[in-house]
């Protein structure tokens, strides 16, 4: 199917082609991923967003991201501090993605974007929204190079820009 099989040259030489299947090495799909805590799981176009929480006492998130060229890349960090992991939001673009959760009064945002020039490894920096008070509704929304987050008792509205040239986040608020 779509191999060349045989040959016939002008002067009447045949050649004969024979295949076997070949696995190449170091190419694996598979890859073992340790829970730690509540899993929860994303997908990116090459990359998957892996979020454990440890509510044993000492509020750990840990982000993991594992990035795909042939074999699995991962990354990760922590973030500590007691949250809802039902209220969790996650948004996922090609090249970045922003985490939101709430605390008692304050919505943290979280936005990764992909380090240049290293596969596999990602950046991030953290805001946060003061919240008047723990039982209002939180919003995460994304775009093309964008980040928006917002609060339904807040008048502040939090706009994040991926800055291609400073390769860092330009913090765009507003009151």
């Amino acid at each position: 199917r779509g191999a060349l099989k045989t040959i016939t040259y002008p002067t009447g030489g045949i050649a004969t082609f024979t295949y076997e299947k070949q696995n190449l090495v170091g190419t694996s799909h598979k890859t073992t991923i340790y829970s730690e805590g509540i899993p929860r799981v994303w997908f990116g176009g090459d990359y998957v967003v892996v979020v454990y929480y440890d509510d044993s006492g000492r509020g750990r998130l840990k982000v993991s991201i594992y990035s795909w060229n042939g074999n699995w890349v991962s990354d990760e960090t922590s973030i500590s501090g007691k949250l809802d992991i039902d209220r969790l939001q996650v948004v996922i673009q090609s090249d970045f993605f922003a985490l939101s959760f709430k605390t008692n009064y304050e919505m943290r945002v979280y936005l990764f974007h992909r380090e240049m020039g290293r596969f596999g490894k990602w950046i991030y920096e953290n805001y946060f929204l003061d919240l008047a008070s723990s039982d209002v509704q939180t919003h995460l929304a994304i775009g093309s190079d964008f980040v928006v987050a917002c609060a339904s008792d807040s008048r502040k509205l939090g706009r994040y820009v991926w800055n291609q040239q400073l390769k860092s986040w330009d913090d765009k608020s507003i009151t």
